[in-house]
C-alpha cells in the first residue's frame, strides 16, 4: 500500500477509509479493547504510525472522553511592552505540550470578562488551563474551579523565588551603601507585584534598615503616571530606582533622560524583570533574570500531570540569576 505523508490532524474515519474497514474497527484497534484479529489491529497501528500520529492519543481519547487540548489564558489588555514574558512561555508551554501530546488553544480574557473562556469550557473543548498572570480575585479561577477543570497559574510554584530574587537585587545595592532606593511597580492587584514588593521589603528588614515608605510608589499603569513617580522619586532624594518590570524600566529611563538625570552617574537603576532589550540598551540595565520559557515548560508539565491523574512528578524550579550591567555602575552581589 501507497502511504499519504503525515498530516496534522488524523481521526478515525480517515484511518477507517484509507484501510477499508469500519471505525468500530479502527476504534477497538487503537484502545485495545474489543475483539479484533491481531493482524487487524497491527495493520492499524502500523498505519498510524507512518502517518506520524500517536495511536495512544486515541486510544486515551476514547477511554476518558479527552480533547488533548491545553487552554492558554492570555490577558488581551497587556501592553506590547509586555508581549515578550508571555511569547516565551507560551514557547515552553508549547513545547512541552507537544512530548506530551497536547495541542495549545490561545483563549483571551479582559480584566472581569472571562467570556471567551467561559464559551470554551462550555463545549468541552480542552482539558486544562494555564492562566499566564496571576491576579487576587481572578474570575477565571472562579469560573475553573465552579467547573471542576484542571489549571495552573504562571509562577504559581515560584512565588517564593520571585520574592528571594528581588530581596536579593535590592539587598545587592544596600549592601553598597545605597539607601534611598524608590520602587516604582503597577497593579496591585496582580501577585507578582505583590511578590517583588514583599522581597524588596525583606531586603530592608533584613539588614534592620528603614524602609522609605514615601519612595514605594505602586498603581504606576501608564507612561504618564511613571513620568510623575521618577519625579517623586527624585524630588525626594532617592539615590536608586528598582522597577518592578521592563516595561517600567524602559519608561522611567526616558523621564530621566529627559529630565537630564544621567544613569548611573546620577541616579543608579536596576528591574525587578530583565528581557534582550534591557540587555542591550544603553547603558544596559541591571536586571533579575528568569527564563520564562523554561517556566512556562514546567507549568504545562504540572498541569499535564494534574490532567493525566498520574502520582505528582516534583517539578524543577525555575532558576534565576541576578545580571549586573551598567546601570547600577557594577555593583557586585548575587544568587
Amino acid at each position: 500500500m501507497n502511504y499519504k505523508p503525515a498530516v496534522t490532524e488524523l481521526s478515525m474515519d480517515d484511518i477507517a477509509r484509507e484501510l477499508g474497514v469500519s471505525i468500530t474497527t479502527v476504534s477497538r484497534a487503537l484502545s485495545g479493547k474489543g475483539r479484533i484479529s491481531e493482524a487487524t489491529r497491527k495493520r492499524v497501528l502500523e498505519y498510524t504510525k507512518r502517518m506520524q500520529y500517536s495511536p495512544n492519543k486515541f486510544a486515551r481519547a476514547l477511554s476518558g472522553s479527552r480533547t488533548f487540548n491545553i487552554g492558554v489564558l492570555i490577558p488581551g489588555d497587556a501592553k506590547m511592552e509586555e508581549m515578550s514574558f508571555f511569547q516565551d512561555c507560551l514557547m515552553g508551554i508549547t513545547a512541552e505540550g507537544v512530548k506530551n501530546d497536547y495541542d495549545i488553544l490561545l483563549i483571551y480574557s479582559y480584566r472581569e470578562d472571562v467570556s471567551q473562556l467561559k464559551k470554551v469550557v462550555a463545549a468541552g473543548k480542552v482539558d486544562g488551563v494555564i492562566i499566564t498572570r496571576a491576579v487576587r480575585g481572578d474570575p477565571a479561577v472562579k469560573l475553573l474551579e465552579e467547573a471542576g477543570l484542571p489549571y495552573i497559574v504562571i509562577g504559581s510554584k515560584n512565588e517564593k523565588k520571585i520574592i528571594r530574587g528581588c530581596c536579593e537585587m535590592t539587598g545587592s545595592l544596600l549592601d553598597k551603601g545605597v539607601r534611598r532606593l524608590a520602587l516604582i511597580g503597577g497593579d496591585s492587584a496582580h501577585e507578582v507585584t505583590i511578590s517583588r514588593l514583599k522581597g524588596y521589603r525583606m531586603a530592608y528588614w533584613q539588614r534592620n534598615i528603614n524602609i522609605p515608605e514615601e519612595l514605594i510608589m505602586l498603581e504606576t499603569v501608564s507612561r504618564e503616571a511613571t513620568g510623575e513617580a521618577v519625579e517623586c522619586a527624585i524630588s525626594k532624594g532617592a539615590q536608586g530606582i528598582l522597577c518592578m518590570d521592563d516595561c517600567l524600566c524602559r519608561y522611567v529611563f526616558q523621564k530621566l533622560d529627559r529630565s537630564g538625570c544621567h544613569v548611573p552617574e546620577d541616579i543608579l537603576l536596576a528591574s525587578f524583570y530583565d528581557n534582550t532589550l534591557l540587555m542591550h540598551h544603553y547603558p544596559s540595565i541591571t536586571a533579575v533574570h528568569f527564563c520564562d520559557e523554561e517556566r512556562g515548560r514546567y507549568d504545562c508539565l504540572e498541569l499535564i500531570n494534574r490532567i493525566e491523574g498520574r502520582e505528582m512528578k516534583k517539578v524543577p524550579e525555575v532558576k534565576y540569576e541576578l545580571i549586573f550591567r551598567e546601570s547600577t555602575d557594577n555593583c557586585k552581589g548575587g544568587n
